[in-house]
């Protein structure tokens, strides 16, 4: 079951001008790309059988290395250009012997006939090999040409910490004549260097509110990387003579985020509470670090912040903080508008309920919760409750498949197969046949409109039910289970693919001698215009493989391919190996690398 996340709102820019919500967009969006996370339901179907995973392999043709270096030599700026965005491409997949091509390429990298857009390719190029052999001839680009080559080459020599660049960097940030994106990019790269020789420098680029926003940004950041000591004092300074200002506000937490000692996190915390969002999260992204528990009388005010970067970054304190105020804080967030502030809460709440010690809290708190009125939060606690196996619940849960949410009673059902308690199993039977009822009523009136969106929430949860009857073997829920199999079945693809897996896991073949006839129909279905789902072709073959249909042998391996690593071939060559005790050979697959540019004509 895939659904797609809903991303956070980036950070509240309101009331900041424009210049400063331009630089934001690379230093504040905190929390727009949070920790990865699911819907929390799951599917046990995907991994009974655990399946390889297979890559294919990635091969290169020798020809092309040389292919590229004869292009170098040609005098003509078009092809030499092209050639170096294939390289770069070549570098990404890995080609080997790239490095045979330095000598050409630095050689061009320092031409005084080409054009110097065809330069900055090459040195593009030469950057994304990287390798510290081209240091010396980098420093140099990046000494005479500054305004071309800056912006590519500082972040490279940085990262080396390259000694023989930092008075040029510092030099170029107190120019007041350099271009702007020059000494930008030299603010960053004193950071990442980790020159702390430059403290005094970026603190009065900081501090001078003559110099562009984005310079004293970029210093602000720099200050923090280095931990530069003193930027308490020049916080409080600038407070006091430049006002309270967003823009200030955002430099001042920007130096602090370093948060080296006791006054700068104290200072952050003040920020902390701020009005502004992003100011706000600047200094809990901070604190979250360093001093998480500093946040914790905070935490109850912000959680209702109307930006949901701050109650996600909350949640992660909760998270981290522990202890029954977190637990009760993040059993609020459960309702949470935005999908994956509340996903976060919940997995939160799993996380902490998984160690002893907070066990009891977690359930009592969610328990409370689906006894509630709000879906969303009945939802994601009936999750919580299924994930820490709180059987104890399980009578609740069967009364929430009467909910008339349908969020509700997905979480229901979900936590039902999750405790899989052998008295639920005749009330979910019933759930599941008055829910297949309304998928074939949905299906019959999928013109009208709102049936469309009821279809999909009937394939879901009688996905999850399906699953539960076959983990359970439950043999009487096969008459809801076997009308799924015909293509045309008016249910959806997730039910249809449950269904085939779990009847596999309850029917030996032998109930039903027609079953294996019907799930190789499926498996054979490439008729068009609409070939049957490869997903319900996958799990067909694995039904088949589990009620030992001999007979069908012949369709597994049709659609079994040593060149294919797909998850239907691999499902026949599983089910190939349950009927005959023997697995075929891992299928092997292999792709040929090509840059789209001079392609030897081996390729063609």
């Amino acid at each position: 079951m895939k659904q797609a996340l809903t991303a956070l709102a980036k950070c509240s820019c309101r009331g900041i001008p424009r210049a400063t919500a331009v630089v934001l967009l690379g230093c504040c969006s905190v929390g727009a790309q949070a920790a990865a996370t699911t819907n929390g339901i799951g599917n046990p179907m995907l991994d009974l059988p655990q399946l390889p995973r297979l890559q294919a392999q990635k091969t290169f043709n020798p020809q092309l290395t040389h292919l590229w270096h004869v292009a170098l030599q040609q005098n003509i700026p078009e092809v030499i250009t092209s050639t170096c965005v294939a390289i770069d491409a070549g570098i990404k997949n890995k080609v080997p012997d790239l490095h045979a091509l330095l000598p050409s390429l630095e050689h061009l990298a320092v031409s005084k006939t080409l054009p110097l857009t065809v330069r900055m390719s090459v040195v593009r190029a030469l950057v994304e090999i990287s390798d510290q052999h081209t240091q010396a001839i980098l420093v140099h680009l990046d000494s005479a040409q500054p305004s071309a080559f800056a912006q590519i080459v500082d972040p490279l020599l940085a990262k080396w910490h390259t000694v023989s660049m930092r008075n040029i960097w510092i030099a170029r940030v107190k120019n007041p004549s350099a271009e702007l994106q020059v000494k930008v990019s030299a603010a960053k790269a004193l950071g990442a260097a980790g020159d702390h020789q430059a403290n005094a420098v970026l603190k009065n680029v900081v501090q001078n509110a003559g110099e562009p926003l984005v310079l004293r940004f970029a210093a602000a950041q720099s200050l923090a990387k280095l931990r530069a000591s003193g930027v308490a004092a020049l916080s409080k300074s600038m407070l006091k003579t430049q006002g309270h200002s967003v823009p200030q506000r955002l430099l001042i937490c920007s130096m602090l985020a370093g948060s080296k000692t006791a006054l700068q996190r104290k200072m952050l915390l003040g920020f902390a509470g701020d009005s502004n969002s992003a100011v706000a999260a600047i200094a809990w992204r901070a604190l979250i670090k360093t001093d998480v528990h500093a946040l914790q009388a905070l935490a109850s005010h912000m959680s209702g912040n109307a930006d949901p970067t701050i109650r996600l970054l909350v949640a992660k304190a909760w998270r981290r903080i522990g202890g029954n105020k977190s637990i009760d804080g993040l059993g609020t967030t459960l309702n949470d508008q935005r999908r994956p502030v509340r996903w976060y809460a919940r997995d939160a709440l799993i996380f902490l309920g998984s160690h002893g010690q907070s066990r009891m809290k977690v359930i009592d708190t969610c328990r409370v919760i689906i006894h509630g009125s709000d879906p969303r939060a009945i939802r994601q606690a009936c999750l919580v409750l299924g994930k820490l196996d709180d059987k104890a619940s399980a009578n609740d849960f069967v009364s929430l498949l009467s909910n008339k949410s349908p969020a509700v009673r997905l979480g229901a059902v979900v936590a039902l197969r999750r405790v899989s308690i052998a008295r639920t199993l005749p009330a979910v039977l019933k759930f599941a046949q008055s829910t297949a009822k309304n998928s074939q009523f949905a299906s019959a009136n999928l013109n009208k409109p709102g049936y469309a969106v009821q279809l999909n929430e009937d394939n879901l949860q009688l996905s999850q039910a399906f699953e539960f009857f076959g983990l359970t073997h439950y043999a009487p829920a096969l008459s809801v289970m076997i009308p799924c199999i015909p293509k045309h079945a008016p249910y959806g693809i997730e039910a249809r693919q449950a269904a085939i897996w779990a009847i596999g896991m309850i029917d030996n073949g032998q109930n039903h001698p027609k079953l294996a006839r019907e799930l190789a129909g499926r498996l054979d279905d490439m008729e068009m215009p609409i070939p049957e789902f490869e997903q319900v072709r996958e799990m067909s073959a694995i039904t088949l493989g589990r009620i030992h249909a001999k007979a069908r042998l012949t369709d597994l391996n049709a659609s079994y391919t040593a060149g294919d690593i797909g998850p239907l071939s691999l499902a026949c060559r599983w089910a190939i190996g349950k009927i005959t005790g023997k697995l075929p050979p891992l299928p092997h697959a292999t792709t040929l690398f090509q840059a789209g540019f001079l392609v030897p004509l081996s390729q063609h």
